[in-house]
């Protein structure tokens, strides 16, 4: 099983200080992006902006939405700045960002032609507050006036646009915790996968069989993407050529005579390698998907689920053996 279900784009609407839903002329980085390929970049009105602003980790990096970074916002601001530069050759435009993470191939080269072209780079904190958008008044050359106070200069400034576009953060779909459910494996605190191994096996997951790839795992960009599918792909077509597989030998097993059917192992198996026969009224463990951990057995009121190989008597043993070779050495 391969899991490439991606992430949504964070809403916007739940920052009100972007004024996002109630200001017509600010958009998402992803509407921003539809403008480009239609090739009209206009306000609402119909008239191209002259000032375009363009606001960074818009639901990133931020205690109060997600505290990580997103990732690919950064260079997608480089992007737009280019692109609008080549459409609108007469507009100004403005970045507004908290910190500029341009890493990858290329990407420091990009930022550095980028900063020689003329384009505005304004700094602001995230613990002091985020930029306000507000409707600007008639007197004013502008649509909008965003209000936040520039970290360099240490001074309270007002950026007049006549379009704003929010550069959204990525996050875990709302079907996460289902799918890992379905396929058994976990997930982190921000509801994306987990892998086996951040470096050394990133794609395989604790669940022999399943691999996961993609912005499923967390916030990256379509290189690596594609080199996790790769990689993926890969261990899959090795598994099947070997043409048989090794199971773990240490499973759990259900006394069917002592079982209440409750199903309390049905929902604490983090493998969900437990269903439950509705016409022997009894659990039933699939070897193949159980990996022995245990956490049936230690939760099963009455005893009926233990771990292949690992019973009180054996281990009773285990432990008898040791001391009678520590006594007798003494």
């Amino acid at each position: 099983i391969i899991v490439a279900t991606g992430l949504k784009p964070f809403d916007p609407s739940s920052v009100d200080l972007h004024g996002y839903g109630k200001l017509p002329n600010v958009v998402t980085s992803i509407e921003f992006e539809k403008m480009l390929k239609e090739g009209k970049i206009v306000t609402q009105s119909g008239k191209e902006p002259r000032t375009i602003a363009i606001i960074h980790c818009v639901g990133s990096r931020n205690n109060d939405y997600h505290e990580y970074c997103s990732r690919t916002c950064c260079m997608l601001g480089l992007k737009f700045y280019n692109q609008v530069r080549s459409a609108l050759p007469n507009s100004h435009v403005y970045q507004i960002y908290a910190d500029m993470r341009s890493f990858g191939k290329g990407c420091e080269e990009l930022y550095a032609e980028t900063a020689k072209r003329g384009v505005m780079f304004l700094n602001f904190d995230q613990r002091e507050g985020i930029p306000q958008i507000t409707k600007s008044d008639p007197e004013d050359c502008c649509e909008m006036l965003i209000e936040f106070k520039e970290r360099l200069s240490n001074t309270n400034i007002e950026v007049p646009a006549d379009m704003v576009v929010l550069l959204v953060g990525m996050e875990a779909r709302e079907d996460a915790k289902e799918v890992a459910h379905h396929v058994g494996v976990s997930k982190c605190g921000n509801d994306f996968f987990i892998e086996r191994h951040p470096k050394l096996d990133p794609v395989a997951t604790t669940t022999d069989g399943v691999y996961i790839i993609g912005s499923c795992q967390g916030p990256k960009d379509i290189t690596d993407s594609v080199a996790q599918a790769r990689a993926a792909t890969a261990r899959v077509l090795a598994t099947i050529t070997q043409g048989t597989v090794e199971v773990e030998v240490t499973t759990a097993v259900v006394n069917e005579d002592i079982c209440c059917g409750c199903q309390t192992c049905v929902k604490v198996c983090p493998y969900t390698a437990i269903s439950y026969d509705e016409e022997k009224s009894v659990s039933v463990v699939n070897e193949v998907q159980c990996k022995g951990c245990g956490t049936c057995g230690s939760a099963c009121p009455t005893g009926a689920i233990r771990a292949r190989h690992f019973t009180d008597q054996q281990i009773l043993s285990q432990i008898k053996g040791l001391l009678t070779t520590e006594m007798t050495e003494v």
